[in-house]
């Protein structure tokens, strides 16, 4: 058996005087505190007192040994000095041992061996400004930002949303679903497409499905997906002056409407899809049918009705009708009096939905262009072995816009290659520490590589640009109009597609040339 020695302990219930023990205190604290205890405006009179036992002051709370005041015969006094109460905090809150807990724990073990004038309010502006704490602890309260519905379309399909259903099961060759959705009547048409689908393909689909029935809409409501923000889409929208409105880095609910539907589609096809899922195909246009043709909450009547101003016939066995059939003129005010209803309903419920969203929530702090915010993790994967044990917050940050009413843009360092617009329910104000010296650890950048994964497909011609050798790329998955000259430099993995290609085209320029150029 080891014993250990006596002077590691503290022998509380022998000797009350000598709870603390000096030895497994720092020395230089230890000098620190004795050198200035003297001076210090609160302790210094009480220890003159005691030391000359003139009992003028109230001291029977304080005990005089070795050099220190102790605080009810336990907590050592300490004067009032930036460094020697940082050393303290440095003990009980950054140590291994202390465990950088919040305010209340911290001040408990500090209140253990020390007392000072205003200690709680020192340890909660340490706590506060621990650079530490805020990178690695969760946010408890409710998350910012209050519900801003988006504006209600004047007239049926000159605002949509669109979003896909993507990694479906192959069904009759299709991967994928297409979802667009009217904004003002809740009407869907459900498409089925390509995994693989490009921006070429996405503006088809426009073209097919709601330009040869309802025209161009004026506003189109999207993800940030690739189809959605290639340079071909961004031409298209720009020539038939429509406005994309894209939704902030994480932060889906700017396309709540199709994400709603979405999951409405998915329920429908659980139900009636066979075991192997490869006929969902075949069920999309009744789908489509069965969601048009029931009443939407939203809007109080069926999504077709508000749109056509009828309802659909969906019964073999029942005889078709011509009551209520009314002339032009009476169908026309028909229209125009649905639409002001239906117009009338979606503020009411966006009212609604507001109301109870807005108590989930908090109003967002005042932010402004030049703060420093911290951006919330929760959906961004860095490269660190699991999120379990990544930090909480990145950053910080300084804001270069605002966007809207609830978003910013964020000054994000070249390796976070992310959407740099965010929403308020991802960031957190951040606040200056006010210890003086205290500076935040080191750490290595932070490196996210969220782009997508582009392929070369195969090389379409060379050049020589600015005396450097650039190769015209066509990227796998995507059209020619997403054609990209890229420098020799970052075409390194894709050795023998340029073999080929000069192997085709022996006059096109080549790295030799590029040599005899310089």
């Amino acid at each position: 058996m080891v014993l250990l020695p006596p002077d590691l302990f503290a022998i509380n219930s022998i000797t009350p005087h000598n709870i603390i023990n000096l030895n497994e205190a720092s020395n230089d604290l230890v000098q620190n505190i004795i050198k200035h205890l003297p001076s210090d405006a609160t302790f210094g009179p009480i220890l003159k007192d005691i030391k000359n036992n003139n009992r003028k002051l109230d001291t029977n709370d304080y005990h005089y040994k070795d050099g220190l005041l102790f605080y009810k015969n336990q907590a050592i006094c300490v004067p009032d000095n930036e460094k020697i109460q940082k050393t303290i905090l440095e003990q009980c809150h950054d140590s291994p041992a202390a465990g950088h807990f919040g305010i209340t724990k911290t001040y408990d073990q500090v209140s253990r061996d020390y007392y000072w004038p205003s200690m709680r309010s020192y340890v909660k502006r340490y706590v506060t400004g621990c650079d530490t704490c805020l990178r690695n602890k969760n946010t408890h309260h409710k998350p910012y930002g209050l519900l801003q519905p988006l504006e209600i379309p004047e007239k049926p399909w000159v605002s949509i949303s669109m979003d896909f259903i993507t990694q479906l099961p192959e069904s009759e060759n299709y991967t994928a679903i297409c979802v667009i959705v009217d904004r003002f009547t809740k009407m869907a048409v459900f498409v089925p497409t390509h995994n693989s689908i490009d921006a070429e393909g996405t503006c088809d689909l426009l073209l097919r499905h709601v330009f040869c029935h309802f025209g161009f809409p004026a506003t189109i409501i999207s993800d940030r997906g690739i189809t959605f923000t290639s340079n071909f889409t961004k031409a298209l929208m720009k020539i038939f002056h429509i406005k994309q409105s894209m939704s902030t880095a994480f932060h889906p609910q700017t396309d709540g409407q199709t994400e709603r539907i979405n999951s409405i589609l998915e329920q429908y096809l659980r139900c009636y899809i066979n075991h192997r899922q490869s006929d969902w195909s075949k069920y999309l246009c009744i789908a489509q049918f069965a969601y048009n043709s029931t009443t939407h909450s939203t809007t109080g009547v069926t999504p077709h009705f508000a749109n056509y101003g009828f309802e659909p016939h969906s019964s073999l066995a029942t005889p078709h009708t011509t009551k209520g059939n009314s002339p032009a003129i009476d169908r026309a005010k028909l229209l125009k009096d649905l639409h002001e209803e239906v117009k009338y309903n979606i503020a009411l419920a966006q009212e609604c939905h507001s109301k109870y969203y807005n108590k989930k929530v908090l109003p967002g702090p005042e932010l402004k262009i030049g703060d420093k915010v911290w951006l919330l993790s929760k959906n961004i994967k860095t490269q660190r072995p699991t999120r379990k044990l990544d930090h909480r917050r990145l950053g910080p940050f300084e804001i270069l816009e605002k966007i809207g009413s609830r978003s910013y843009k964020l000054a994000l360092p070249h390796t976070m290659k992310v959407h740099p617009v965010f929403h308020i329910n991802l960031l957190e104000p951040f606040i200056e520490d006010t210890i003086p010296g205290r500076k935040p650890k080191e750490l290595p950048p932070i490196v996210i590589d969220d782009h997508e994964e582009y392929e070369v497909d195969n090389i379409v011609d060379s050049r020589i640009h600015r005396r450097k050798l650039q190769y015209l790329v066509h990227w796998r998955n995507y059209s020619i109009m997403d054609r990209t000259w890229e420098p020799a430099s970052n075409l390194t993995n894709s050795q023998e597609l340029i073999e080929k290609f000069h192997k085709e085209n022996p006059t096109r320029p080549r790295t030799e040339l590029s040599r005899s150029s310089s």
